[in-house]
């Protein structure tokens, strides 16, 4: 991601690296931002968290209604006067409903209805 200042009371005031790329190819570069309805997430080490309820009014909430399992949103391709270019909630950072102007801090996003983590085997 980048512009991470755009999201609303982000508590780590982190400048991600994808910023520095972001303000040097400008569109050359593509940030993908990935979110899910629902299911589990974590690391290879067994780290699972089931992830967070969605807001209402979240993309994630909006886009399970569909009915698709996944889907893709490329912000190039929205119109300007979407509701899309204002903020809105979305988990897309570490399954937690933060608000955000989410098409200026990535280009696209992906959404998985249920996700599963990796998970290592013996």
């Amino acid at each position: 991601m980048y512009n991470r200042d755009l999201i609303i009371d982000n508590p780590d005031k982190m400048i991600p690296m994808a910023h520095y790329i972001k303000k040097k190819y400008g569109n050359k570069m593509y940030s993908m931002a990935f979110t899910s309805h629902d299911g589990l997430f974590g690391s290879r080490k067994g780290n699972i968290h089931t992830v967070n309820q969605s807001s209402t009014k979240s993309l994630e909430f909006l886009l399970n209604e569909v009915g698709s399992d996944n889907l893709f949103i490329d912000q190039h391709a929205a119109s300007k006067s979407s509701w899309l270019s204002n903020d809105f909630p979305m988990k897309a950072m570490g399954s937690l409903n933060w608000r955000g102007k989410w098409f200026e801090i990535c280009d696209g996003i992906f959404f998985t209805r249920k996700i599963t983590p990796n998970i290592l085997s013996d």
